[in-house]
């Protein structure tokens, strides 16, 4: 070829080369001046050419908002471009570009804020395909992890909503690393756990522990088949048990229950028999230490305003700790801290904790507890046999349980099995088999069955005998039989209890005496006098009544035994209180004066000691009328016809029948425990008296 020709074009190459670099130039300036037409005209000239620059300007052409052109896919498709065509330039070229900000972290920057408005129309029309395409098409953007989460968070809410356990499954393979995954992981095995044991049988847990046995809930399955087995709490189903689940994580807890089931009333012969029945019992050492307890005996002191437990001899068995304690029965007793009541043993173990507003004895393995003003009861293990749901409850009879959970009573068993159902408006404990309970304000005798024995018909029964109940109508007594039918009509103001085969009967001011048949045996001929339904009583055959304002005594068959010339007469006895001349003295059965009225008050002779008052203060005489012990109390009972109580300025002590002192006077309260124990509560003590010696038992403190 001819230099000439070469030359040309060489020269026209170069001038092409001018050109296309003038126009990429005058691109970016119009886009600079926002001549967006001509912008747009001159980079789509040089896409061809220079199409990482001109596709870079294209790019911020489309992304100028409030333009016509404005158009953010356009934007995206274009910046991809640039990016994808930025590499191996020419030196020249690249020093071009870079004349003209096209770099590759200018085109990143504008890259990423592109995502970024693609982000924002995401969020305002979010859906997890709009989440995934941004994912898919923006993983460089700023917002791609916030994007993720939200992705996830809808899928998951949706799982949740659906809450099933292949939902959870197919979320967790899905988005192993999403941040829901411990959630997911968490709802997979409760949703896998419910529907494994929907039908809530001891079977569907087993089956459950058998094909899920990396679930969480194992725990859980193992405690409901604890609960489900032992539900009745009874010696059989805790027995069958520890038989049938000895690897079940409550197997402990199953033994410890079945020992205090067994030990209900705690009674040394039964823990005898446990271990013989039970010897593969796995607390044998907690079994002896309750052996060396039984025989403890011990008895409340206080202390500081404190309590504690002592022995009889006064050792202290338990330091005084405690805010208030209760008497052992059945080898607990309650004790009370900051206000909230629980039970210790004798080993002064916590066996209940402090959770309770109030609580009741051990009876047959059950106490009554209250919590929030709901009442229920609870076995010697703590275990809630009966649910804290009851406004009222208490124990009917030796196998019954009365409860009122609304406005209605129903009776249950000791195992809260319901018996009879609510429908009583109130109930009474069961005597000689029978129960009386009302209903609106009729009332009637039921049976342990809720067998209807007196048929509901009157506002007031009552057992006069055991073939006779005494009925209220229209405000009068009359006798009727269990079924109802009378035999005295309803026309007495009162009828008294029987005794001595007689009975006290009112009407209007006056009384008489029927027989246990209901017949009047005595007429009503005598006057009502205050207290006369006790006091008229019959005793020792004899019965004290009243005729024209003066008292007089009769005998069973209604003949006059001491006239009617006193204005009041004690209660009948070998030798008996009167009054003459606003005095008290004492005559015999015969009304023969025995001892001269010169008493401000006196109680009738009894064991050959009477009670007498003068000016105020009161002592003991003899037949005799002489002071066996001083007249300087203010006040003189008998107490557990074994002592004589007195008390002088709100302080009490006790005599023994021969009057000797045997409790110095010097306590606020003096009341009968049992039979071997009398309870002396002082300002600040706590004592007792042993009655097998008429020892004191008093605390050895130090």
């Amino acid at each position: 070829m001819p230099k000439k020709i070469i030359g040309i074009l060489l020269l026209s190459f170069l001038n092409s080369s001018a050109s296309f670099s003038n126009k990429l130039n005058d691109a970016f300036d119009a886009l600079e001046r926002y001549d967006l037409y001509e912008a747009k005209s001159l980079f789509y000239k040089c896409l061809k050419k220079d199409s990482a620059a001109a596709a870079f300007g294209l790019s911020k052409l489309y992304f100028l908002n409030n333009q016509p052109y404005y158009n953010l896919d356009s934007s995206f498709k274009y910046i991809l471009i640039s990016e994808k065509n930025l590499n191996n330039l020419k030196p020249k070229t690249e020093e071009l570009y870079r004349s003209l900000g096209v770099q590759y972290l200018n085109i990143l920057e504008h890259k990423t804020a592109i995502s970024s408005m693609f982000f924002k129309k995401v969020s305002l029309n979010p859906s997890v395909e709009a989440y995934n395409q941004f994912i898919e098409t923006h993983p460089w953007a700023n917002e791609f992890n916030v994007v993720v989460y939200r992705r996830d968070s809808l899928v998951f809410e949706d799982v949740k909503l659906k809450n099933t356990a292949i939902g959870y499954a197919d979320f967790m393979k899905t988005y192993p690393q999403s941040d829901f995954l411990k959630s997911a992981e968490d709802g997979f095995y409760l949703a896998q756990f419910k529907e494994y044991t929907k039908t809530n049988t001891v079977g569907s847990f087993l089956n459950f522990i058998n094909s899920c046995p990396n679930n969480s809930f194992i725990g859980d399955a193992e405690d409901r088949i604890y609960e489900i087995s032992t539900d009745d709490n009874s010696l059989l189903g805790l027995k069958l048990f520890i038989q049938n689940y000895p690897s079940n994580r409550n197997i402990g807890e199953a033994w410890k229950r079945l020992y205090q089931v067994y030990m209900f009333d705690y009674a040394e012969n039964r823990l005898d028999q446990f271990i013989i029945e039970y010897p593969q019992y796995p607390y044998k050492d907690e079994l002896q230490s309750d052996l060396e307890v039984f025989q403890m005996n011990l008895l409340p002191f206080k202390r500081d305003q404190s309590f504690g437990f002592m022995d009889y001899s006064g050792k202290v068995i338990i330091p005084a700790s405690y805010d208030q304690l209760g008497f052992f029965h059945e080898g607990l007793a309650f004790a009370a801290m900051n206000g909230k009541y629980g039970f210790i043993n004798k080993k002064n173990e916590l066996v209940i904790p402090f959770e309770y507003d109030a609580v009741g004895d051990f009876v047959s393995g059950r106490a009554v507890v209250e919590k929030n003003e709901m009442m229920g009861m609870i076995d010697r293990s703590g275990n809630v046999v009966f649910p804290l749901e009851f406004s009222d409850l208490d124990i009917a009879s030796e196998d019954l349980i009365f409860a009122r959970k609304d406005s209605l009573y129903a009776f249950y068993d000791w195992n809260f099995n319901l018996r009879i159902p609510e429908k009583y408006n109130e109930v009474f404990p069961f005597e000689n088999e029978l129960a009386k309970v009302k209903i609106g304000t009729k009332e009637g005798f039921i049976d342990e069955y809720g067998t209807i024995i007196v048929p509901y018909g009157y506002e007031n029964i009552s057992f006069f005998n055991d073939t006779l109940l005494i009925f209220q109508e229209n405000d009068k007594y009359g006798l009727m039989t269990k079924n109802c039918q009378i035999v005295v009509n309803a026309v007495y103001d009162h009828i008294g209890k029987l005794n001595e085969n007689r009975a006290v009967v009112t009407k209007g001011n006056t009384m008489g005496y029927i027989d246990a048949s209901g017949k009047l045996i005595i007429p009503t001929n005598y006057e009502v006098y205050p207290n006369c339904n006790e006091r008229a009583q019959f005793y020792l055959g004899y019965g004290i009544v009243k005729q024209k304002g003066k008292m007089g005594v009769i005998d069973f068959s209604g003949k006059v035994v001491i006239p009617f010339n006193f204005l009041n007469i004690g209660e009948i006895a070998s030798i008996i209180s009167f009054t003459k001349n606003n005095l008290w003295g004492f005559m015999d059965l015969k009304g023969k004066e025995v001892i001269a009225p010169v008493y401000d008050f006196a109680n009738s002779f009894k064991n050959n000691i009477a009670i007498v008052e003068r000016n105020g203060f009161q002592g003991i005489i003899d037949i005799t009328g002489k002071e066996l012990l001083p007249i300087a109390f203010e006040s003189v009972e008998h107490f557990s016809n074994k002592f004589f109580l007195v008390g002088l300025d709100d302080e009490y002590g006790l005599y023994g029948l021969d009057l000797k002192l045997i409790v110095p006077v010097k306590y606020e309260q003096i009341r009968q425990l049992s039979n071997e124990l009398i309870l002396l509560i002082g300002k600040n003590d706590v004592h007792y008296l042993y009655l097998s010696d008429n020892s004191l038992i008093v605390p050895k403190i130090n």
